[in-house]
């Protein structure tokens, strides 16, 4: 479990070869947001691996399908490579008909960095202050909890519907610019946040006059980060929802 809150893949990536060519890597999603906190450690460790510079390139619209779009579409000689996420790769391309690629056809699939779970994050001066509490005056609220997420069909969103749907919490969804998640929950425009665990990490380490806590991960254990915060799938067995990530390139890379 990396500081970003990331699992790990078991089986560990061969080396990358050493080359002095620049090399873009396209992120498709917004500053800020888990996939951006991640996206700037592989190009720090990218960097020491290829001993060349790596450019950040940040593509965000439509839950990440324009990024995803244009990295199907980058040029096939190893100068271009991107971050693979769930959201675009799968749940934004079940409501969506602008994707023009196919995540087995469009791409080499090089590593798969990790996973990291939601977050169930709300002010530090919330009530009440255990999970268990709150999704009682969830349920029982008299108005919709409106909760705010990067993206429809992300992650965040999905586990979210699962407490209003099978778990009869009241909730609205919001989805938001990830930059404005936190300072919008601090604000109090909304209830609570559904944010990547590396995200939520952040916010609830950094200074500032409205402190965060999270209140319950989405993965199947708790967090060794978190060890004091429950995990769905402790209180649901088998309800686990997990963002995995992944380094690909357009497909038919040259082996070199």
């Amino acid at each position: 479990m990396s500081a970003f809150g990331v699992a790990p893949c078991a089986r560990a990536v061969d080396p990358i070869g050493a080359t002095h060519a620049p090399v873009t890597l396209i992120v498709p999603a917004e500053e800020g947001g888990s996939a951006d906190r991640i996206a700037q450690s592989v190009e720090r460790a990218l960097r020491r691996a290829l001993d060349a510079e790596v450019v950040v390139k940040r593509i965000a619209g439509v839950e990440g399908i324009v990024g995803t779009n244009a990295l199907a579409r980058a040029p096939r000689d190893g100068s271009t490579l991107g971050l693979g996420l769930s959201t675009p790769m799968v749940g934004a391309k079940l409501l969506s008909t602008l994707d023009r690629y196919s995540p087995l056809e469009d791409f080499d699939w090089l590593a798969l960095l990790g996973t990291y779970p939601v977050a169930l994050t709300v002010r530090g001066d919330a009530e009440p202050q255990s999970f268990a509490r709150w999704l009682a005056a969830a349920r029982a609220a008299p108005r919709p909890l409106r909760y705010g997420t990067y993206a429809h069909a992300s992650l965040s969103h999905i586990a979210g519907e699962f407490l209003r749907l099978e778990q009869k919490a009241n909730l609205d969804q919001v989805s938001l610019p990830a930059s404005r998640i936190m300072p919008m929950l601090a604000a109090g425009e909304i209830d609570f946040a559904m944010v990547g665990l590396p995200s939520a990490l952040a916010a609830t380490a950094a200074p500032r006059a409205q402190p965060m806590r999270v209140l319950a991960v989405s993965s199947a254990h708790r967090s060794p980060l978190l060890p004091g915060v429950p995990a769905f799938g402790a209180i649901w067995p088998g309800r686990e929802f997990v963002q995995w990530v992944a380094i690909v390139a357009p497909s038919h890379l040259p082996a070199p």
